[in-house]
């Protein structure tokens, strides 16, 4: 009789050690909130001044495995619209689901350049801190809170309440994503270049018994469209036909650009140069979005993850004798890319409903129950 007592306390013990730990395990699989409800990940990408034409998913030219694959393992929306031609009214909208006007007033500065110090106005954006962001929701959820913002612009609307921002780059013998990413095809040195080492970082050591959402706000395929080394687009075989070096177009902003082209300075070799230049960018994008991927996949967390993919607004490339954007509404301007893959999103989905970034807050706050 004591034996099978004491086999059955043994019994019983082993029971519970099993169960713990089978909880952790499913714990440490996705957080949770405190109310103990599972909730995916989210990691929102914005890719600035992309447009949506050029991505392979949306039958582009440029070679976009990594986001074609978040369209062929989410949903694609064939018609959705920034609510303007630039960052920061757009990034308003995009990050309250409130028009940017709703924030708007004039910002008076003294203009130095003037003999006489006459002000200057300035149409500005500011959201006031009495109200609640996304970003806030989530850290009052006790979630972990976390952006990389490449555009200063974006930080100037006061949007990013609740974000802890994280650092563009991190010095040497901080890395600590080398050996989740070890035989991909960047090395060291390029992931830098490309401002990834945060990111990677954050991802690599997030705990995973706590729920995350990340901002991740690219710079690119912003202008200057620097050369971007190992892209699938051929440069070289176009350098030789240029009148300049390969520096002169790549260096360039896009008001620089816009007042070459309208004084009929570049000719069609050069235009089609600054077009290659701008898939460039765009395909280092798509690296950009693959080394997340891998790091979401290594860490098993991928499919407990919704990841938003976007743009602020697009760009025109000679279209309309213009370089650039801002200040004109054409379709390439504000239609835009955005695609969603993760839990509960259909598969293989795509949707030709007009949407806009107005509904993106809200749509994330009713799926996350905020």
């Amino acid at each position: 009789m004591f034996h099978s007592r004491k086999t059955l306390a043994l019994i019983l013990i082993l029971v519970m050690v099993l169960a713990g730990a089978a909880l952790w395990w499913m714990n440490s699989r996705r957080g949770t909130d405190p109310d103990g409800i599972d909730r995916p990940n989210l990691v929102i990408i914005v890719s600035d001044a992309l447009r949506r034409d050029v991505l392979g998913c949306y039958g582009g030219a440029a070679n976009t495995p990594n986001i074609d694959r978040l369209a062929r393992e989410g949903t694609v929306f064939d018609n959705a619209y920034s609510t303007a031609p630039c960052t920061m009214p757009s990034s308003v909208a995009m990050l309250t689901g409130n028009y940017s006007r709703t924030y708007s007033y004039y910002l008076r500065k003294q203009r130095p350049g003037s003999v006489d110090f006459l002000p200057k106005e300035f149409y500005c954006f500011y959201v006031p801190d009495a109200e609640r962001l996304l970003a806030e929701s989530f850290v009052a959820k006790n979630w972990i809170v976390r952006a990389v913002i490449e555009n200063s612009v974006v930080k100037r609307s006061n949007i990013l309440q609740g974000f802890t921002l994280l650092p563009r780059k991190v010095k040497d013998g901080k890395r600590g994503s080398a050996k989740l990413l070890k035989g991909k095809r960047l090395s060291a040195e390029e992931r830098r270049d490309r401002n990834m080492d945060s990111i990677l970082n954050f991802l690599s050591s997030v705990p995973l018994n706590r729920s995350f959402f990340l901002l991740d706000w690219i710079a690119d395929p912003h202008a200057p469209y620097a050369s971007v080394p190992k892209s699938g687009t051929d440069l070289s075989s176009l350098e030789t036909s240029l009148p300049h070096p390969p520096e002169y177009y790549s260096s360039k902003r896009c008001s620089e650009l816009q007042k070459l082209l309208r004084s009929g300075s570049l000719s069609q070799p050069e235009m089609v140069y600054i077009r290659r230049l701008y898939r460039a960018e765009v395909e280092s994008v798509d690296e950009r979005v693959g080394l997340i991927f891998h790091t979401l996949e290594n860490r098993g967390c991928l499919n407990d993850t919704l990841i938003v993919f976007t743009s602020d607004h697009g760009e025109l490339l000679g279209e309309h004798d213009r370089i650039g954007h801002g200040q004109a509404f054409f379709q390439e301007l504000v239609r835009v890319p955005l695609i969603f893959r993760g839990p509960g999103v259909p598969t293989g989905k795509r949707i030709t409903s007009m949407v806009t970034h107005l509904g993106l807050i809200p749509t994330l706050k009713a799926f996350y129950e905020l």
